[in-house]
């Protein structure tokens, strides 16, 4: 895209002589941009207000204006020249940053599964050391019961009191 700065230098004429051709040929502005402080054309926007005023300016010089609309064209080329290498350059960053994002997905992914396996690991020893643990509090709580003088036939009720009790569960 041409600024209004580059058509009007390319032309000789002045930012004003421009801006007035543009408002003729463009009046909905459909054909240019604001970026800031700057304006930027479109390339038929470009072409036809660079045409116009090579026209007004030299008014009985065809070859003068032959010239001056060569070299805005040949301006407004390498304008797109250099857009173009600027979009090539975004492209290539962008595409080396969706394959940066994939990898780090890639990796975080694995880390998940290797945390939900070491999980699911420790879950596993934690109902083990609680049924261990449940097991060892029946056998102490029947051993208190236990303790002291009990008639023979007292004492295999207790037993079979702890024996018959389901075990533990979560």
């Amino acid at each position: 895209m041409a600024t209004v700065r580059q058509i009007a230098e390319a032309c000789g004429v002045t930012k004003p002589t421009i801006f007035k051709i543009m408002r003729e040929i463009d009046p909905t502005g459909e054909h240019q941009s604001q970026v800031g402080n700057r304006v930027d054309l479109d390339a038929f926007l470009a072409s036809a207000v660079a045409d116009e005023a090579i026209r007004r300016k030299s008014k009985g010089s065809p070859r003068a204006a032959q010239e001056a609309v060569v070299e805005a064209v040949e301006e407004a080329q390498d304008s797109f020249e250099r857009h173009d290498v600027e979009v090539a350059a975004l492209r290539q960053r962008i595409a080396d940053l969706e394959e940066h994002s994939e990898r780090l997905l890639a990796e975080k992914e694995a880390r998940i599964a290797d945390l939900k396996e070491q999980v699911e690991r420790l879950t596993a020893e934690v109902a083990g050391e609680r049924a261990a643990h449940e097991s060892t509090r029946r056998e102490l709580a029947m051993a208190r019961e236990l303790q002291g003088f009990k008639w023979p036939w007292t004492r295999r009720e207790i037993i079979a009191r702890y024996a018959a009790l389901p075990p533990a569960s979560e």
